[in-house]
Order: C-alpha cells, then structure tokens, then sequence
C-alpha cells in the first residue's frame, strides 16, 4: 500500500523490481516489440499503470490496462488494437 502513494519517478527509483522493468521495457520495446504483462492483482496493476503513465503516457495512448472491471465491449477494442500489427 504504501507504492499506492508513490508517484513518477519516485515509484520507479523506490522500487527495485520497477528498476529492473524499467530496464528490461527499454530494451524489449527499443527493438520494437509488444510487452504484455500480467497481475491478478488490482494493487499491482494500479502500481504498474502509474509507472507505465510516467514512462509512457496517459493510458490508451502509451499501454492498456484490462482488470475484471473494464467493459466487455472496451476489453475486446483493446485485444484488438494490442493484436494490430
């Protein structure tokens, strides 16, 4: 709980596995390929969407999120558009 109040790169720089995706995302992504990560938990998500707006941008336009509360109809647009060559 307490990464929950941690914002931008004070997440990243308080967080070793954060610095070790962070290095990891670099690479993988400088080569050009998708990344697709995974949690069943809502407060690893809400960590992992905070550093990914900070690295990335605001949600939809730098990555997706899909928990068991997005939409089934916004779901399927978003696998979609992750699929997409």
């Amino acid at each position: 709980a307490q990464l929950r109040a941690l914002k931008g790169k004070t997440l990243i720089e308080s967080c070793g596995k954060l610095q070790l995706l962070d290095r990891l995302l670099t690479r993988v992504l400088a080569a050009g390929s998708r990344v697709l990560l995974f949690s069943q938990y809502t407060l690893t998500l809400d960590v992992l969407c905070e550093y990914c707006a900070q690295r990335f941008g605001p949600e939809s336009q730098g990555y997706l999120r899909l928990d068991g509360a997005t939409n089934r109809i916004k779901r399927e647009m978003d696998v979609r558009t992750f699929n997409m060559p």
